[in-house]
């Protein structure tokens, strides 16, 4: 089998190591289908590593004669090429910056990688973000983040001035409050438009934001009075109207649902009403943070990565991560307050003294459910959480 696939891409003989990555699939009579949209070769040359995909086959004119290795092998979408390969000499970086792809989903190929001048250059890092929610929008311009910031516009209109922003973060519209008070949406989208101008003209690297979309939690559905369907295309709609209004504000679509079918369903809508949420850079996935267990969605959001969607996932934390990080580009959560504000209760509760989770001692408030230095803490812990095989 290793020689029909050496020989299938054009390679010397040479390269006689093959590593398979999991989940892998191989078509190996036909060298264009071995290739799909998961699935990426990895050569190792003298002093490289590089990814090609797409049905390309590779060419052997640039290989060195010292190279020795080639791996196929799955990588997860978030691991993107960001240069050429950091050491191979300029004369060869035109050639190869082409053959450089937007990497699927898989293991790291850092796994697999024999070039330690690669690694140390990082020719590949993780694009994964994930966003830390905070009522705090002060956070944005007066601290020091080590991760992007997750910012509800409610929050936003409570100040006169803004400042820039010295981190990236994304903008939640503030949906699940609005609904839960008033039953429907009652910020008109020109309103919200309005504000977004605003906040990307003066506050700045604002990533994306999210649209004025209707959840489709069972206790939401009842407080509407609603259908999943019409939530549905309610969301389908402003998301179209928010579109027609400002075409150039980086609102992103959003998939709601609550029986993963439901996802399906509004995915077949979206295309109803002419859009192909593969279109997107981002499509966040709705009603996923407030379920006692996320393994019913698993299949769904493996399902819809090989579909192609890009796909953020509100309010995943270290549960949902374990179990399909390397099939989003993102998520977010607020979890790090509650966790604070719990320690703080069970430690009254017991009668013991209060912890604070920053381990500082000369905290202010009564707990770190406040605390930037918790919450920093809290999400590089949860940034770091890796699928599991």
């Amino acid at each position: 089998m290793t020689g029909d696939l050496v020989s299938g891409f054009g390679l010397p003989p040479r390269f006689t190591t093959i590593v398979v990555g999991r989940r892998s699939q191989f078509l190996l009579a036909d060298t264009r289908s071995f290739f799909s949209s998961r699935t990426f070769v990895v050569v190792h040359a003298a002093c490289f590593s590089y990814a090609t995909g797409s049905g390309s086959v590779l060419g052997t004119d640039w290989l060195q004669e010292t190279s020795t290795h080639v791996s196929v092998c799955e990588m997860p979408r978030t691991m993107q090429p960001v240069y050429s390969p950091a050491c191979l000499d300029d004369s060869h970086r035109g050639g190869l910056a082409g053959l450089l792809v937007t990497v699927a989903d898989a293991v790291c190929c850092f796994l697999l990688s024999k070039c330690k001048t690669c690694l140390e250059a990082g020719s590949f890092v993780d694009r994964f973000k994930f966003y830390v929610g905070t009522n705090n929008p002060s956070w944005l311009w007066n601290e020091n983040n080590t991760n992007p910031l997750f910012v509800s516009v409610r929050r936003l209109r409570k100040y006169k001035k803004f400042r820039p922003s010295g981190v990236s973060w994304s903008c939640d519209s503030g949906g699940f409050t609005e609904l839960s008070i008033f039953d429907k949406w009652v910020t008109p989208p020109g309103q919200y438009v309005e504000e977004l101008y605003r906040i990307t003209d003066e506050i700045g690297l604002m990533d994306w934001a999210s649209p004025q979309d209707w959840m489709c939690e069972p206790h939401m559905i009842q407080k509407t009075g609603k259908s999943i369907d019409e939530h549905q295309r309610l969301t389908c709609e402003n998301f179209l109207e928010l579109q027609g209004l400002a075409p150039d504000l980086p609102i992103i679509p959003v998939l709601q649902g609550w029986d993963p079918d439901d996802y399906r369903v509004h995915l077949d809508m979206y295309l109803d009403y002419g859009v192909d949420l593969r279109d997107y850079p981002t499509v966040g996935m709705g009603s996923f943070c407030r379920r006692a267990n996320v393994h019913g969605v698993k299949q769904l959001v493996e399902d819809l990565s090989v579909y192609g969607l890009k796909m953020h996932g509100f309010g995943l934390k270290k549960d949902g991560l374990k179990l399909f990080r390397d099939h989003l580009v993102s998520s977010d959560s607020m979890a790090w307050s509650f966790t604070a504000r719990t320690a703080m209760w069970q430690a009254m509760k017991l009668g013991c003294e209060t912890k604070y989770l920053c381990d500082r001692t000369d905290h202010k408030a009564r707990n770190c459910g406040d605390c930037h230095r918790w919450a920093m803490m809290w999400a590089d812990d949860v940034a770091s959480t890796q699928q599991r095989m």
